[in-house]
């Protein structure tokens, strides 16, 4: 599983995450500072997990228009071998 490039769009304080999964994945996905982890199950087609912000960071989003945050991700394969990836995304208020 892969982060999809570019802006993580928030509506009404939860936020979108757009993952590349083409066989379908499961794992735990956390934005740091900002929501609390989610655990996520992706059906093959499939590739959003929504997570709700906090409210802090709802209240920081509004303000600011978009801010930035780390997301974690965290798979498991068949033999449950962990893989972890991060990458900052920009999260924005639509």
């Amino acid at each position: 599983a892969r982060f999809r490039p570019g802006r993580v769009p928030v509506r009404r304080g939860v936020a979108t995450v757009r993952l590349f999964c083409p066989r379908g994945c499961a794992g735990e996905l956390l934005l740091r500072h900002v929501a609390k982890p989610r655990d996520f199950s992706l059906m093959p087609g499939e590739n959003e997990v929504r997570l709700r912000l906090g409210p802090r960071a709802r209240a920081r989003l509004e303000r600011r228009g978009s801010i930035s945050a780390l997301a974690k991700m965290v798979t498991r394969n068949r033999a449950f071998d962990r893989s972890a990836r991060l990458r900052e995304v920009r999260l924005v208020a639509r």
